[in-house]
């Protein structure tokens, strides 16, 4: 009688839930100069009309979404790359993001969220660049080296004051070195991901169903440095 009840109370709050009103409104451009360097850049603005999250409670149904207010982002984003030589291409990806709640009409004591603080696993900022050099080795081998790192600022786990948790910033960097045949065919590279070791949180679970004492553990780092080697060949056509 009590999962029967919990059943129809779960399906009452689903029925309640108003689907998210999300419009986009950005600006972009893009310039070429002289086919070497190209810039690429995006302002955005996005309010979020009852923002959807998935809600915890200590009674049945325990687990529902819930509109919880409204949301706002604004940002901006932009792509500089540049050709200085044949083969040689650099790049360089950054954006800034703004994403804060700007209303609490959830009003649940079990789910403690604040107007003004920022939307969980929305860093304010992210960069990218990457180095990569190709040439010809022969006519049937091309070869290539690139050097990429990716920096992701802080970010909180949770929307909820109190369980939340902020993952730190961190970088990543990666190289490969490799060969491959002009058409795509085959390719074969050895690489080396997370050159630093770095012990960087991916995320960490706040709903307490990762954590076991001695079993499990709710923080998701990314994997330690790994060397490698990668083989592809494509049958019948180029990948």
């Amino acid at each position: 009688m009590a999962r029967h009840q919990a059943s129809e109370r779960g399906a009452i709050l689903r029925r309640r839930i108003r689907r998210p009103e999300q419009p986009d409104f950005s600006l972009r451009c893009g310039q070429y100069f002289q086919g070497r360097l190209r810039w690429d850049g995006a302002l955005y603005y996005m309010p979020w009309k009852d923002y959807q999250v998935g809600v915890s409670v200590p009674g049945p149904p325990f687990n529902f979404d819930a509109n919880v207010g409204d949301a706002r982002i604004y940002g901006i984003e932009s792509t500089l790359e540049w050709r200085p030589l044949a083969g040689l291409r650099l790049a360089v990806t950054a954006d800034y993001n703004n994403a804060t709640l700007r209303s609490d009409a959830f009003q649940n004591p079990s789910f403690s969220a604040v107007p003004g603080e920022r939307l969980p696993e929305a860093p304010a900022l992210n960069f990218n660049a990457i180095g990569r050099y190709e040439w010809n080795l022969r006519a049937a081998v091309r070869l290539f080296a690139q050097l990429d790192v990716a920096y992701k600022g802080s970010m909180w786990n949770d929307l909820r004051i109190d369980v939340r948790s902020l993952q730190p910033a961190y970088s990543i960097g990666n190289l490969r070195l490799g060969a491959s045949r002009p058409d795509g065919t085959w390719q074969a590279e050895a690489f080396i991901s997370n050159l630093g070791n770095s012990n960087a949180v991916l995320f960490v679970n706040a709903t307490g169903y990762d954590t076991y004492p001695g079993v499990s553990n709710p923080v998701v780092a990314v994997p330690p440095r790994t060397f490698g080697l990668r083989l592809r060949y494509r049958w019948g056509g180029t990948y």
